[in-house]
């Protein structure tokens, strides 16, 4: 048998020395780690892919709930529907339990106050933000044998803001006399819009106290307890400003009783009645036809003494007086052409209001008397088209014409007892053809409690009526619908304004 001799045990000996193979074992390992850096790379991406996709789902789901906080009835609940309801489908993003709904809740504040310290409201009337919260989503883990898990998940949340900005010059609000009509929308006043249409004309008398179809104004800016400011406010056709507030600010605040009077110097700059020299409130209208000729000169910038020029004078009687027929015996080509103002409906009914506040509707203007004021005052029978194949069947229509004669040779003017550009006019150029265009806030007074004094909505809709003839000694205004807009709509001055907050 052979013994180990000295070289074997020198062998054994340097064993642990041999790094023959080493490679290969670190390797192993850093396969192990590269893979895991790999797993861990690919799903952090996939965890923050998914994660922005949430937040984006979030983001567009805040902003449709936001659209439609209005300060309507059910303004809360469509926000609701549109905010959960917002994507509802498979998303590819998500590979575990991925269908239904993407939106699980949403809440509301009515401040920025009560956003940071989670107190929300349930009155939609006050709802400004909307907070949502998505449902949580999964994604699968890529290499869940290195990182012992199965799927990762997160959620996201994210907040919207509406608001509103108010670009028309509001002075006066009616309060909706068929609110009571309305029961998904209340505050909203779309009922309105079923009653009044282009053409109708409003009588409105001051002095409103909430009551349905009641008039009231709208306290002039800087307002200092002192009515007299409504004099220089009404005088504006167009606000110095767009001013953005929330409905937790709401709009302007009430100026209640019977302060119309003090605005009569103002409502009547837009026609021949400037107030001051070389001020915004002197320019006048420029079309003045009232039945009123001013005799006082231009140079003397007041025009305070005038002379009615009506036929029969202070017994002349307008359509609504008689049914017309005052009217239409003396405003002809027979009689002495004098100055017939714009005729009324013959129809006033009343809207509500109370014993010495009630504003009275109609239902347009007479054709026949529309016709006689155009034989009165340019001595055809035959009113001109306002467009081609467009009948003239309005006061804002004639108006439009009888300012632009280039446009329309036959509303020239002939008639010499009242010229067709105002009299009483400063050093200013006339005002343009809005002068005689007032905007008016329509309220669903019950709904947002107006009541005395108050603050008016910004959400409502606004119409716009053109002063037939000037306002008299208490403020009462005949005016003519031009149209009714809503918040957004075409023409409208009133917009809302969606924004993410956070």
């Amino acid at each position: 048998m052979r013994r180990s001799g000295p070289s074997s045990l020198r062998k054994l000996s340097t064993l642990h020395r041999d790094t023959d193979g080493a490679v290969l074992l670190w390797v192993s390992i850093l396969i192990l780690v590269v893979f895991a850096l790999i797993g861990l790379a690919i799903d952090g991406a996939r965890f923050l892919n998914l994660n922005s996709n949430l937040q984006e789902v979030a983001d567009a789901a805040a902003i449709a709930g936001a659209k439609e906080l209005d300060g309507s009835n059910d303004a809360i609940t469509r926000a609701t529907n549109a905010a959960l309801n917002y994507l509802q489908n498979n998303p590819r993003w998500s590979d575990v339990a991925k269908s239904g709904v993407q939106i699980d809740h949403a809440k509301f504040y009515d401040t920025a106050a009560n956003l940071s310290d989670d107190v929300d409201t349930t009155d939609p009337r006050k709802a400004v933000y909307i907070r949502v919260w998505t449902v949580q989503r999964e994604a699968s883990v890529t290499f869940s044998v290195v990182s012992n898990v199965t799927s990762i998940a997160t959620n996201a949340v994210a907040v919207a803001k509406s608001s509103f900005s108010v670009c028309a010059q509001l002075q006066s609000f009616v309060c909706n006399p068929w609110e009571s009509e309305e029961t998904t929308n209340q505050g909203s006043a779309a009922s309105w819009k079923n009653h009044v249409n282009i053409g109708d004309m409003l009588a409105l008398v001051g002095g409103s106290n909430g009551a349905p179809g009641n008039w009231g104004l709208i306290q002039a800016p800087a307002y200092n307890s002192n009515p007299h400011n409504q004099a220089y406010f009404w005088s504006l056709s167009a606000p110095g400003s767009c001013p953005t507030v929330d409905l937790s600010q709401v709009g302007q605040d009430t100026d209640t009783g019977n302060n119309a009077p003090f605005a009569v110097p103002g409502m009547n700059v837009r026609f021949d009645n400037p107030q001051k020299s070389n001020k915004i409130d002197s320019t006048a209208a420029p079309i003045v036809i009232d039945g009123f000729k001013n005799t006082t000169p231009a140079s003397a910038n007041n025009c305070a003494n005038s002379v009615d020029v009506r036929p029969g004078g202070a017994g002349f009687k307008q359509a609504n007086e008689d049914n017309g027929v005052y009217y239409q015996a003396n405003c002809n080509e027979s009689k002495p052409r004098t100055s017939c103002p714009l005729p009324r409906d013959r129809t006033l009914t009343n809207l509500g209001g109370n014993a010495w506040s009630t504003s009275l509707k109609g239902n347009g203007v007479d054709i026949a008397d529309l016709k006689a004021y155009w034989l009165n005052q340019h001595g055809s029978s035959t009113i001109p088209e306002f467009a081609s194949g467009v009948a003239t069947t309005t006061r804002w229509q004639v108006y439009q014409m009888e300012s632009n004669p280039g446009k329309y040779p036959g509303a020239a003017f002939t008639n010499s007892a009242e010229d067709a550009t105002p009299q009483c006019k400063d050093s200013l150029p006339a005002g343009d053809i809005k002068r005689r265009v007032i905007n008016v806030a329509i309220v669903d007074c019950d709904y947002w409690d107006i009541k005395g004094s108050a603050t008016l909505p910004v959400t409502t809709l606004m119409a716009s009526f053109f002063m037939t003839e000037p306002a008299d000694a208490n403020g009462k205004i005949y005016g003519e619908l031009i149209n009714t807009y809503q918040v957004n709509g075409g023409g409208s001055s009133i917009y809302q304004i969606v924004q993410l907050v956070k």
